[in-house]
């Protein structure tokens, strides 16, 4: 029964020792400057709700 927990806990860690390897892989794939972009995107995300909300009251209130 030892053996057996023992090859379990083995097989644990080298199934996660697997996944952070794989994660590491992937981080180092993905090009630096797109975390960068995404943030950008995150950041301006809000201006643009708020612009295109003014531009929808504009365009009710009939301005042009």
């Amino acid at each position: 029964m030892k053996m057996s927990d023992d090859f379990k806990t083995s097989q644990n860690r080298s199934r996660a020792k697997r996944h952070q390897d794989m994660e590491a892989i992937n981080r180092l794939a993905k090009p630096s400057y797109l975390g960068v972009i995404e943030q950008m995107e995150r950041t301006l995300e809000p201006i643009r709700r708020q612009q295109l909300e003014i531009s929808r009251v504009l365009e009710m209130s009939g301005a042009t």
